[in-house]
C-alpha cells in the first residue's frame, strides 16, 4: 500500500491489503442488493396482499441484511474502500429480481432467498477461510463479523428453503439455478470492477 496522502491510501495490485478491499467492496455490494431484493419482495408480496407471516419473515431479514450493510458501509468509508462502480445496477437490478420473484407469490420469493443465501453462505466461508489463514490481528473483527453474518445468511437459506422444492419441481430447481447464476456473476464482476 501507498499513500498520496494521509488519509487517503491506494491500493496497488499485488498489495495484499487491495485482496482485502476487494473483499470489502463484494461484501458492501452484496449486501446492498440484499437489501434491495427483499425490499421488492416486500412490495409486490404486499401489493399480491400476501401471508401476513410471510411479509414479517422477510423483513425479519431485511432488516439482519441492513445490519451487514451498515457494518460493510462504515468500513468501506473508514478505510477509503471504493465501492463497486455497479452499484446503480445492482440497485435497479436486484430490486427487479426480488419484486419480480415476489409478483409470482411467496414461493418464488423464497427460491429467490433460498438461492442467493447458499451462494452467499459459500462466500463467506471462503472468506472466512482465506481470512483464518493469513491471521493478522486486524482481521480478527472481520472474521468475527462476517461469522455473524454467514450465520444469519444461513438462516436465510433455511427460511427459502421451506418453502421450495428443488429437488421435484423443475421449476423450481430451473430458478434457483438462474438466480444462483446471477448471483456468482455478480460477485465475480463487484471483485473486478
Amino acid at each position: 500500500m501507498t499513500t498520496s496522502d494521509t488519509s487517503k491510501p491506494l491500493y496497488l495490485p499485488g498489495d495484499p491489503i487491495a485482496k482485502t478491499a476487494a473483499m470489502i467492496r463484494v461484501n458492501h455490494a452484496g449486501e446492498y442488493g440484499a437489501k434491495r431484493i427483499y425490499q421488492g419482495q416486500i412490495d409486490a408480496l404486499r401489493e399480491n396482499n400476501a401471508n401476513a407471516k410471510d411479509i414479517d419473515d422477510i423483513t425479519h431479514m431485511a432488516e439482519q441484511e441492513e445490519e451487514h450493510l451498515e457494518y460493510f458501509t462504515n468500513y468501506i468509508g473508514d478505510h477509503h474502500i471504493r465501492p463497486t462502480v455497479l452499484y446503480p445496477l445492482w440497485h435497479y437490478g436486484a430490486y427487479a429480481m426480488g419484486y419480480i420473484c415476489g409478483k409470482f407469490g411467496v414461493k418464488y420469493a423464497m427460491n429467490c432467498t433460498a438461492a442467493v443465501e447458499d451462494v452467499i453462505d459459500q462466500h463467506y466461508q471462503e472468506q472466512i477461510d482465506r481470512l483464518d489463514n493469513d491471521d493478522k490481528e486486524n482481521d480478527k473483527e472481520i472474521i468475527q463479523k462476517i461469522k455473524k453474518f454467514q450465520a444469519d445468511e444461513q438462516e436465510h437459506h433455511h427460511i427459502g428453503n421451506d418453502h421450495i422444492n428443488i429437488e421435484d419441481n423443475p421449476i423450481d430447481k430451473s430458478l434457483y439455478k438462474i438466480i444462483n447464476t446471477i448471483t456468482k456473476t455478480a460477485i465475480y464482476i463487484s471483485y473486478r470492477i
